[in-house]
């Protein structure tokens, strides 16, 4: 499993990772509700072909000023809001 360590995340950003030969995980982030912060993790391939196949997102809401350990489609990271 691939350790992307600690990212920040904000409102209206977003931080792509390149985590093997043609894939990548892009995060962003949204203010939400009730002092929550949402944030999107979506998986990218590069197929043979050129073709970009972008896996289902997957949303996560945390605390601002908290933070979490994430761990999906063989990366982990822990994630703080602010």
């Amino acid at each position: 499993m691939q350790d992307l360590g600690v990212v920040s995340i904000t409102d209206a950003t977003s931080e792509c990772f390149a985590i093997g030969p043609n894939k990548s995980c892009t995060l962003t982030g949204a203010a939400g509700s009730n002092g929550m912060t949402k944030f999107v993790l979506a998986f990218q391939e590069t197929n043979a072909d050129k073709t970009v196949r972008i896996h289902d997102p997957e949303t996560y809401f945390i605390k601002a000023g908290r933070q979490a350990m994430i761990c999906s489609g063989g990366i982990r990271f822990t994630v703080v809001a602010k």
